[in-house]
């Protein structure tokens, strides 16, 4: 059995957007296969998109 390791930006792109990661991931979904994700990478996940202060305040830039 196979097993994959989901990351937050797989999990935003393909929850936000129909595309190749949607397809990608309900595949997986409906295979044998086995995923996993990180508590780092759900908690990126549930607390959502850094706004473009956050960014600045981290980085001293916008990006």
């Amino acid at each position: 059995m196979t097993s994959y390791q989901i990351d937050s930006d797989v999990l935003f792109y393909a929850t936000s957007s129909a595309g190749p990661e949607r397809t990608r991931l309900l595949m997986l979904s409906d295979s044998p296969a086995t995923l996993h994700m990180s508590a780092v990478a759900w908690y990126e996940y549930s607390r959502g998109p850094r706004v473009p202060e956050q960014l600045e305040a981290i980085y001293g830039c916008c990006l």
